[in-house]
């Protein structure tokens, strides 16, 4: 649900300002707004979005294990150190597969989630990880409307619209 409302309104910035840029050899789909990058980067049929503006990073997603380095290579190539939130949409393999590794390599200053335990195996790892790592404080669970501001950007992340679904994906 949060990602289709994302998509939906980059969409609606790429329709209305024309200024859209494929770019394929980099596999991802970038638009430019007024400051703000919103870049798609491929990582197959999984989810990975970067917004990003001169001082703030935000990634949406990670994409799988196996095409982190691919999400890697392209925020080293846009000289990315830091990623201010990291907002994981579910906790499905071609979300949060990539995860650990970006936080072991970033500097990640906050992770959001959606307020829910999956009893998979992904989810249960990323806690570990989280645990072992001594960064569980990183993690907001979203519980409601929650804004993230900063110079010339403020994100709105919205909850499920209900605690319980039966597929993990409508969380």
């Amino acid at each position: 649900y949060i990602l289709c409302l994302l998509i939906t309104f980059l969409l609606l910035c790429t329709l209305l300002t024309g200024c859209s840029d494929t770019n394929q050899k980099k596999g991802t789909l970038a638009t430019d707004f007024e400051g703000i990058k919103i870049e798609f980067i491929n990582v197959g049929k999984g989810d990975c979005a970067v917004i990003h503006t001169k001082d703030y990073v935000f990634l949406i997603d990670t994409g799988y294990k196996e095409t982190v380095e691919d999400v890697k290579k392209y925020l080293h190539s846009q000289g990315i150190k830091k990623i201010d939130g990291m907002i994981i949409t579910h906790y499905d393999k071609d979300h949060i597969g990539g995860a650990t590794e970006i936080i072991d390599e970033f500097d990640v200053l906050a992770i959001y989630g959606p307020d829910y335990v999956d009893e998979g195996n992904k989810y249960a790892k990323f806690m570990k990880y989280l645990e072992k790592n001594g960064k569980r404080y990183l993690l907001n669970y979203i519980k409601e409307e929650t804004i993230i501001e900063g110079e010339n950007i403020s994100i709105t992340i919205y909850p499920g619209e209900k605690t319980h679904y039966e597929k993990e994906n409508d969380y």
